[in-house]
């Protein structure tokens, strides 16, 4: 059994084990090019993705991703996530131990994490000393419809109660227009983590191979307060937006997010718009208008979907696992990892 980085000669039998082990249209197998966007290899390694074999035959595999693929800047504090974890039946299971086990000795990181996991896998890292849980879901809903499509929203989920008197302002920024290097200092003076930057951000979202993401710039008293990344989806004629990414250095900019997303949400007649996050203090998420998906809600038949490719109408949980030093909780949105990325080769 031979475990190493896989190589770009290594590529077709990757992709032959996914499609016979895991799914036939998944599109690490068959869209190279996507592949080679979200894998390219880092400090000298052809693709960051593990595979095991043996007599040439893939029989096991580990993909990750480097938040210093996307800004160079963050070698220092880098971030692995974990992603596509799967052992060919029968296999033994100490096999997706070592593949972590090879990770985690041959990759440079400060923080490791994956969202995403399953109810085996989290057990899995939970007893590795990994932290687990899930994300916590919010939303707000177009109140000017006088019906939904996507959603299921009962007449007795109303609005939150806002004062008006102070909220974020935000505009849509282009890459064009702005020098990324002079804005890392802003959050590297932040204690954040995983350690993002604004050029982080174009990289891995303005710059996707497939998908349309919009940034917005988020201010308050003309000042900087935070970034936010978003996707438009849509399906039966009916869309809404997703907020998959949020990058806050001021917990101002928290209070009354809600109303620009709500004014946003009208003029494009979206339905909902969402977002999963972990870490940020809930009373800052209280704060922010949007409403939390609890167990009354769904009870009451609220249905926020979160498939759309293809669309399934009804409500997801979101879990993750992470290994952190650090005495202070991470922060973990949707766009972490993999999780929002195609399914299926469009």
């Amino acid at each position: 059994m031979d475990i190493h980085f896989c190589r770009k000669s290594d590529y077709c039998k990757l992709a032959l084990f996914l499609k016979e082990n895991w799914d036939y249209k998944h599109i690490l197998a068959n869209d190279r090019a996507f592949f080679e966007w979200q894998h390219l290899g880092t400090d000298g390694r052809e693709y960051d993705f593990v595979i095991a074999e043996d007599n040439d035959q893939v029989l096991g595999c580990l993909g990750f991703i480097t938040t210093k693929r996307f800004d160079e800047g963050l070698t220092s504090v880098n971030t692995v996530w974990l992603t596509t974890w799967k052992v060919k039946n029968g296999v033994s299971g100490m096999l997706g131990l070592q593949l972590l086990l090879f990770v985690t000795s041959n990759v440079n990181y400060k923080f490791i994490g994956t969202v995403g996991n399953n109810e085996t896998v989290k057990k899995i890292y939970s007893s590795l000393g990994y932290q687990t849980g899930e994300l916590a879901h919010y939303f707000c809903v177009n109140k000017s419809l006088n019906d939904f499509k996507l959603a299921n929203i009962p007449i007795s989920v109303s609005p939150k109660k806002i004062q008006k008197d102070n909220f974020p302002t935000i505009s849509k920024i282009y890459l064009g227009n702005l020098n990324l290097e002079n804005t890392r200092f802003e959050v590297q003076n932040c204690n954040l983590f995983p350690l993002k930057s604004l050029k982080y951000f174009f990289n891995r979202y303005a710059n996707h191979p497939i998908y349309n993401y919009n940034i917005y710039c988020m201010k308050l008293d003309e000042k900087v307060c935070g970034y936010v990344a978003t996707r438009e989806c849509c399906n039966s004629g009916r869309k809404v937006l997703r907020i998959v990414d949020i990058l806050m250095f001021d917990k101002r900019g928290w209070w009354n997010l809600v109303i620009p997303f709500d004014d946003i949400m009208k003029k494009n007649n979206y339905e909902f718009v969402d977002f999963y996050v972990f870490g940020v203090p809930e009373k800052y998420l209280e704060m922010s208008g949007f409403i939390k998906m609890s167990e009354r809600l769904v009870e009451k038949g609220t249905v926020i979907p979160n498939y759309f490719e293809p669309f399934e109408k009804k409500n997801i949980k979101i879990s993750w696992a992470y290994r952190f030093s650090e005495h202070y909780s991470p922060i973990i949105f949707k766009g972490d990892c993999d999780q929002d990325r195609p399914n299926f080769s469009i």
